[in-house]
């Protein structure tokens, strides 16, 4: 497996689809996350988002309660099939809720972590 495949497994795996952020399909309904993908030397600082059409912040905040729950504060690792690990952590801050000016239905949390590929 290598790192991109990891990440999204990572992303994809709190019950709603999840993008690359340059990757969503045209019409893709919401709820669903968008992440950044990056390797650095040591740490990269990557950014996703959870977005969600609803009047409530409800079903989101639930969905931000899964994700910092998996991370806990010492991270995670995901083997990378026999070549390395990768290694997701939160930053800071971890997450913060955001909205947009165009329609105040669209409820966005961003989040922040940093992500580390051993080899």
């Amino acid at each position: 497996m290598t790192a991109a495949e990891a990440l999204y497994g990572f992303w994809s795996s709190f019950g709603v689809p999840a993008y690359e952020e340059n990757a969503v399909p045209d019409g893709a309904g919401m709820p669903y996350l968008t992440y950044r993908y990056a390797e650095g030397a040591e740490f990269a600082s990557l950014t996703a988002s959870l977005w969600s059409n609803s009047a409530s912040w409800v079903p989101a905040l639930e969905t931000a309660g899964r994700i910092s729950a998996s991370l806990g504060r010492g991270g995670v690792t995901i083997p990378l099939g026999g070549t390395g690990l990768l290694w997701i952590l939160r930053d800071e801050p971890f997450s913060e809720s955001l909205g947009t000016a165009e329609d105040p239905y669209v409820k966005r949390i961003l989040f922040r972590v940093r992500v580390r590929v051993f080899r």
